[in-house]
């Protein structure tokens, strides 16, 4: 996938994986359809966006946003690693922060369920919720098409090291993944 279009929904700095999804929904598993669609309804549920929506309105399995634009240290608190796959079960192709937490990132990367890319420019001051977005992956660009802005967007600096000196194989060896 070269191209993700979609809504954004915006979030602020230091948004937690409680805050991403609640403890009560960690039974559930992400591998039985019923549980993935009941995940991704519960995704950021108790999490307002800046302008008060609601990433999966009351009644709907899937969310409107396809990619979360949010600040520093998205993802931080506990490891929980059903996080990113609760955003996926929601619709959520990509997040595009400031910075991540590594534990977040680390499950991101692991579970390969959903893309996470940075901005060194704050797009929560400059992307308002449901502006429609598109992200070319190929070239790392973000066009905003509601204010005709471009930005440039990256691999978090961790994992490009990681894949840079290891390779994906040689990475997961050492993290005993296989």
């Amino acid at each position: 996938m070269n191209k993700i279009t979609g809504r954004a929904f915006v979030v602020g700095d230091n948004v937690n994986t409680d805050d991403i999804i609640e403890a009560q929904y960690l039974k559930l598993n992400f591998k039985i359809p019923g549980d993935r669609t009941e995940l991704g309804r519960h995704a950021l549920e108790r999490y307002q966006s800046r302008g008060g929506y609601h990433l999966v309105e009351e009644g709907k399995d899937i969310s409107d946003y396809r990619i979360i634009i949010a600040g520093e240290n998205f993802g931080c608190g506990s490891s929980r690693e059903q996080a990113p796959f609760a955003l996926a079960a929601a619709g959520v192709q990509l997040v595009v922060a400031r910075s991540f937490a590594p534990i977040y990132r680390g499950n991101c990367f692991m579970g390969d369920s959903i893309k996470a890319r940075t901005c060194k420019r704050d797009l929560t001051l400059k992307t308002l919720t449901g502006n429609e977005l598109e992200i070319y992956l190929d070239s790392a660009t973000l066009e905003n098409l509601a204010t005709d802005e471009k930005y440039q967007i990256e691999l978090p600096p961790e994992e490009l090291r990681l894949l840079e000196k290891e390779g994906l194989a040689g990475y997961a060896r050492r993290m005993n993944w296989v």
